[in-house]
Order: structure tokens, then C-alpha cells, then sequence
């Protein structure tokens, strides 16, 4: 019984927030997709234009809320306090706003955190939690494996979009972080070279959508991860078997 309300007040208290939400005004950097060793990488344009659209979502169960919102109170509560009393300085949730020529709307972004760990020496720092054998599994796991390449994208457009005098002398990490285990580990941002206009034309792609009202096609396997965790997952299958 217990349970079953706190359950029903974790779904109360996202409609509040769902509720409570502007119109969207801006792409998030976190959407940026590019096709890479033959898949793509990012956010579904279909998924993006329900949220546009602020399409009721269909598949909401407290396990797809809670993996974002204890990550949420971890980055909130924990990562940037712990943080504060060990460096030199901390800025948090900084935000970068681009507007590439021939797009309607920015794109925005939030950099979770610039640490100065040392005198004169600064750390750009993404934070991600997971479950810990997302880390440590030898197969699959971010260890063996290295940074996803989801958050590789998010952080080398912080890298490449920060001002010059922002850049100077720093490093851009991940840290991930273990919900269950607590395992902790860090890794460099290695180099990559992204040609954004790719990831610009997608964008281009959902604004015509928007414009015509016209609903693109799911990037994704309607039954499989990433659909899995989609919050418009049903509604997203419906769609197609009305055609």
C-alpha cells in the first residue's frame, strides 16, 4: 500500500512539472543526432516533435521517471555540494545558447559543471549516473567500453562552442556514477571531430515538421531500447497501425 502511493505521488508530481512547463522555444543539445558506424546517435525526431507539440504522454510508470529524477536529485544535492568543499571554486549549470544560421529556434544547453581543482586549473565535468554494471560490465560497460557516445556528442559541443577564454587550459571529463553500486569512475573526453551542420539538418528536418504539422518518422525500433524508456512509446506504435 505504501508503496503503491508513493508510486502514485512520483506520476502526480511529474504532471505538476508537465503541467507547469513553458512552450518549447529552443533544441537541446542533448537531441543532436549523427549517424555513426551506421546507427544513429540521438534523440528520435518523433519523440522530439510529441514533446514540441506537448503530446500527453502515454507510457508514464514510476521506473522511466525515477532513473531521471534521482539522477536529477544526485546532480542537485550531492555531486555539486560534495564538490564545493573539495575544489578551489565550482560553477554549475552554466548555460550556452548557439543559433546556427537557418534554424528557427536555438539551441540550448546547461554545462553541468566547471570545476577549479587546483590553482589556475579547471575541469569541464559532465556527470552521469547509471546503474553500475553500465560501468563496470567487461562487455558492455563504460570501462571497457569508454564515454557513450551520446554524451561524447553532448560534451564535444560544450567543447567546441565554449568561448575561447572559457576553454583556456581546460579539460572536459565525464564522471559516472553507480546508482546502485556507488561505483564512481572518471574518464577523459577523447577527441572527436563532429560536423554539426549534420546534426543541424535534423533539427531543419523537425522544424518543417512542426511547420506543416506533418509527423515524422521514429528513428528507432518501436518496441526496443531507446523506445522502451520513450514516454510516447504507445502512442508512437498507434500512430503507424492507423496507416
Amino acid at each position: 500500500m505504501v508503496v503503491d502511493k508513493f508510486d502514485e505521488g512520483i506520476i502526480l508530481l511529474w504532471w505538476d512539472r508537465w503541467r507547469e512547463r513553458k512552450p518549447r522555444a529552443s533544441h537541446y543539445v542533448t537531441e543532436i543526432g549523427f549517424e555513426y558506424n551506421g546507427q544513429l546517435v540521438g534523440s528520435c525526431l518523433r519523440a522530439q516533435f510529441y514533446d514540441w507539440i506537448k503530446k500527453k504522454p502515454t507510457d508514464l510508470d514510476p521506473t522511466r521517471i525515477l532513473y531521471p529524477e534521482v539522477g536529477r536529485l544526485l546532480h542537485e544535492g550531492l555531486f555539486k555540494r560534495a564538490f564545493e568543499r573539495s575544489c578551489k571554486s565550482v560553477r554549475a549549470e552554466i548555460p550556452l545558447e548557439v543559433w546556427p544560421e537557418g534554424l528557427q529556434y536555438p539551441i540550448h544547453g546547461k554545462i553541468d559543471l566547471v570545476l577549479e581543482v587546483e590553482e589556475g586549473t579547471y575541469i569541464v565535468l559532465e556527470e552521469k549516473t547509471t546503474q553500475g554494471k553500465g560501468i563496470t560490465n567487461p562487455k558492455f560497460g563504460i570501462r571497457a567500453q569508454g564515454p557513450k557516445m551520446e554524451h561524447v556528442i553532448q560534451l564535444s559541443y560544450y567543447k567546441d562552442h565554449m568561448s575561447k577564454k572559457d576553454k583556456k587550459g581546460t579539460t572536459f571529463m565525464f564522471m559516472y556514477f553507480g546508482r546502485d553500486s556507488f561505483y564512481r569512475a572518471d574518464f577523459d573526453l577523447a577527441k572527436h571531430k563532429f560536423d554539426w551542420n549534420r546534426g543541424y539538418e535534423r533539427f531543419k528536418t523537425l522544424e518543417t515538421a512542426l511547420r506543416t504539422k506533418k509527423m515524422p518518422s521514429p528513428d528507432y525500433d518501436k518496441k526496443e531500447y531507446p523506445c522502451s524508456w520513450c514516454l510516447w512509446q504507445t502512442a508512437c506504435i498507434r500512430q503507424d497501425k492507423k496507416k
